[in-house]
């Protein structure tokens, strides 16, 4: 039994090199992860689509993806491929959690440059254009233009010799307002 915290020990046969290939920097933790899924199922002499029967996946696409080290596999995937391999509870969710960490880390670095204040000169602002006075003429001609039909018809309306308020009866008699 392990204490609180500390990880099993995954064999170190199915661990991949944690250095590049070519001797460069060392593989980010999601990679590793995937290199380590796609070696335990070749160890297995599985097909992608033997796995996804295996862990119960209708499709074999995402063990693509996470075998490449595209896609972080879920916490629930990781435990399903421990326990289809028969490896100790948690041995490759430490992994997980790694990769977790190093994007994390990569996110807020990338984030962290954007903020920052720009170096460069600071754009001028170009002077805005004066107001001429035609066009402000223009605008309210425009303006009488769309309200003169409606005045017009509201004239047109008004029976001769009648004020403007005055109120009429469908026979044409004036009404007073009183009962």
């Amino acid at each position: 039994m392990l204490p609180p915290g500390a990880a099993p020990a995954i064999p170190p046969h199915v661990l991949p090199a944690v250095a590049h290939p070519e001797g460069g920097a060392a593989l980010p933790a999601q990679r590793r992860l995937g290199l380590t899924l796609y070696r335990l199922r070749l160890e297995h002499e599985l097909s992608l689509r033997a796995l996804a029967r295996l862990l119960g996946y209708s499709a074999h696409s995402v063990f693509v993806d996470v075998e490449r080290g595209q896609r972080l596999p879920s916490e629930a995937l990781v435990g399903a491929y421990e326990r289809a391999f028969g490896l100790p509870p948690g041995s490759l969710l430490n992994l997980r959690r790694q990769a977790l960490t190093e994007r994390v880390e990569r996110l807020t670095d990338a984030r962290s440059r954007t903020l920052e204040p720009a170096s460069a000169v600071p754009l001028p602002v170009p002077p805005a254009a004066p107001a001429s006075r035609w066009l402000s003429r223009s605008v309210r001609v425009a303006s009488a233009l769309v309200r003169l039909p409606a005045a017009v018809l509201s004239l047109a309306r008004l029976p001769e010799g009648r004020p403007a308020g005055a109120a009429t009866a469908p026979d044409g008699s004036r009404l007073t307002g009183r009962g």
